[in-house]
This record gives structure tokens, sequence and C-alpha cells, in this order.
């Protein structure tokens, strides 16, 4: 089984996202090996955007009576100094299906964003994946962030269309 981020499932996982995907399998791994996994994009130009959302599906299944196994979505620019900053967070309930949000403070106008997928805190526990991860901006700006369009062949939907967590 994968010690992190794959593309392999590990565990067979029957998902509603379109294979492939990423996926941090935490229960495939087996108890006794803990998990803080890092899936983090390509230096992202955003200088020309404006209102810039992230999009995403994902499937974060939380194992109850496990370890408290948790999930954030983060994004760093130089906006942000540097530093990630959470934008989204997963625990302690299970959580799927296509999210957006409004990330224009710390991509708009920026050169340098990177998103940063962490399942961490997992030991023995179940999985989070994720797919077809888009930064959309007005006037059409579409950026595939890990660069797999292939991946679920979904296209973005609208801006302000998604569901928020």
């Amino acid at each position: 089984p994968a010690a992190t981020w794959t593309r392999a499932n590990p565990g067979g996982r029957v998902l509603a996202l379109v294979a492939p995907f990423y996926i941090a399998d935490s229960g495939a791994l087996g108890a006794g090996n803990p998990m803080d996994e890092r899936l983090i994009s390509r230096l992202l130009d955003c200088t020309a955007a404006e209102d810039v959302q992230l999009q995403y599906a994902h499937d974060f299944r939380r194992f109850t009576g496990g370890t408290t196994e948790r999930g954030d979505v983060e994004i760093r620019s130089t906006a942000t100094g540097g530093a990630w900053v959470r934008v989204a967070f997963y625990a302690p309930a299970s959580a799927s299906g296509t999210v957006q949000l409004d990330v224009t403070t710390q991509a708009a106008g920026q050169p340098d964003v990177q998103v940063r997928f962490r399942y961490y805190n997992a030991n023995g526990d179940n999985w989070w994946a994720v797919d077809d991860v888009f930064l959309i901006a007005t006037g059409g700006f579409a950026c595939d962030v890990f660069g797999d369009q292939s991946f679920g062949g979904q296209t973005p939907v609208p801006p302000g269309t998604g569901t928020r967590p």
C-alpha cells in the first residue's frame, strides 16, 4: 500500500470520483503507520486574475472510532507572505462532493500561488481522495492545478455555483 498521496487507489475504494484521482489511504496502509501527507501543486501564475475561486471534487472519509484524522486545504503566495493559509478543514465528520472556495485574497494578482491538500493525524483510519482541482477567475481564466485535465474529465463549473464546506 502507498504511504502517501497516490493515483493507484491502494484500497480499491469505490468512490463518486472518476479514476484516476489522488488518494491518501490510511486504512489501506494499516494501523501503526501514521500519515501526515501533503499534495502540493506547482507554482501557478494568477497575475492576470481577479476574483479567484478554488474548485475541487473530493471524498473525505473519516473512520468513526479511529484517530481524529484531518484534512486541510491550504493556499500560499506572496500575498500570504509565503505562509500556508487554511481555506477549508475536514474533521470530525465525513464530507464529499464538489467544493468552491473564494481564494481571491490569497491568489488574485499573484505570480506564485500554490495549493496544498494535507491529510494528517491518520493511523489505520480511512481516506481522503481529491480530483478535478481548478483555480477559476473572472474573464474565463481557468487553471488545472495539478495539470491533469484527463483526471475525471471534468470542467470547472461557473463561479458561484459550487458548494461550500
